[in-house]
């Protein structure tokens, strides 16, 4: 039994506990992460969160710039088979944080299921907002989805927004 004091809910704890396996993994020599990459990482998360912090203006500040165009709509997250963990959790987020409706798709399905579904009734698609999580490491068949994506967005002329998961950057 390994007790865990940090001072917030659960789920905000999960990087101390991935920490610690991580410590582990590495002292039995069974990790190729090395401590300069996670240095990085720790650093990115850093920048990312003061870049989001609510005193942040607009300009600089992704977050508000996303609310402010799904401003009433339903956001609609749609992510691919590399990001679809980011599109479920930022889902979750807006349910937990906005206390708002929010729904999460995983491409390919997404296209024929959700997107074409999105043809009635019509109304429907106006009140959504998309958010297509792409991801640095997609392949060619994910890129034509996105692709695919965008095309039926503009043709249904619902707002979306593309954002990019790069590990390398701290972006998003």
């Amino acid at each position: 039994f390994f007790k865990i004091s940090y001072g917030s809910k659960p789920r905000a704890a999960a990087g101390y506990f991935f920490s610690i396996l991580l410590g582990l993994l590495t002292k039995l020599d069974h990790s190729e992460i090395k401590s300069e990459e996670i240095a990085q990482a720790i650093e990115q998360l850093r920048e990312s969160q003061h870049k989001l912090r609510p005193e942040q203006d607009l300009d600089n500040n992704l977050a508000k710039q996303i609310a402010l165009k799904i401003g009433d709509r339903i956001p609609l997250i749609i992510g691919s088979l590399t990001s679809k963990g980011v599109a479920q959790r930022l889902k979750q987020q807006f349910n937990l944080n906005s206390k708002t409706s929010a729904f999460f798709d995983q491409l390919p399905e997404a296209i024929h299921n959700t997107l074409i579904g999105l043809e009635l009734p019509k109304e429907l698609a106006q009140k959504l907002f998309v958010i297509l999580i792409q991801s640095v490491f997609a392949d060619e068949m994910q890129k034509q989805y996105d692709r695919v994506v965008f095309e039926m967005l503009e043709r249904q002329r619902i707002e979306y927004e593309s954002l990019l998961v790069d590990p390398q950057s701290s972006q998003i």
